[in-house]
Order: C-alpha cells, then structure tokens, then sequence
C-alpha cells in the first residue's frame, strides 16, 4: 500500500474481475455484492476488507448526509455539534428513519450517505443507523 497522505488517505488500484456482475453474490435484500480482501500495511503484514455494493442501472438512489439529515448534531453550534459527536449518544431526526425505510419498500430506493465526520467514527455511526433501521 502507499504512504499514507496528511490526513490518513490513500489511493490504489483495485483489481476486479473482468465483469464484476460474475462474482457478486446477494444479500437478504437482493442487493449484489462483491467481496473484496488484500493485504497492505506494513510488510503486508495487514488484511483490508470491504464490500463493493452493484445498483441497478436504473431505480432510485438515495445520497443523504447524516449530520442534521439523520442525526442530530447541530453543525450550526459547534459546541453542541462536539456534545452530539463525543458526549451524548446519537439520536435520530424524528421520522427520517420511517421516511427512508417506506422509499426502500416501496421505491426499491438504494442509499448512500455522505459525512463530513472523521473517518474514525464510522463504526459508531453504523452501529447508530443499524439500531435505528435506517436502509
């Protein structure tokens, strides 16, 4: 893997098969999905996993935000934003999970969401939409 830059980012290539479709299996919700592993870190001592999710070419796709759009931060006063980030446990805008979940069954709607926030809190923030069953 490349060094790292300033903020923690790196940029490779990833090798995927010559049509992805072919290795992608389905998940309870019928959404395709490639596994992908490696190796970096030092010494390639260090295993890297994710998930590369297919859309359908057509649908809807949802690209929301998470702060003040599913989650109360309170952008607008940064010591209440670092209470909401740091102290309080996360609390869901009222109804947005009901909101997305109808678009999900009834669109068939696909969501990306989008932060500002570090990149250390994302375990935090999807165990927060998992508990709140955001799609």
């Amino acid at each position: 893997m490349p060094k790292s830059d300033a903020e923690g980012r790196f940029t490779t290539p990833i090798q995927m098969p010559v049509d992805p479709a072919d290795s992608a299996h389905r998940t309870g919700r019928g959404t395709r999905v490639i596994t992908v592993q490696g190796t970096g870190g030092t010494r390639g001592k260090s295993t890297i996993a994710g998930a590369v999710y297919l859309l359908s070419p057509t649908g809807l796709s949802v690209i929301s935000d998470i702060d003040d759009t599913i989650k109360v931060s309170e952008v607008g006063d940064r010591e209440a934003l670092l209470r909401n980030t740091f102290l309080k446990p996360y609390n869901p805008l009222p109804g947005m999970a009901e909101v997305y979940a109808g678009w999900a069954t009834n669109s068939g709607a696909s969501f990306q969401y989008v932060t500002a926030s570090p990149w250390q809190l994302y375990p935090d923030l999807t165990a927060f939409m998992r508990s709140n069953e955001f799609p």
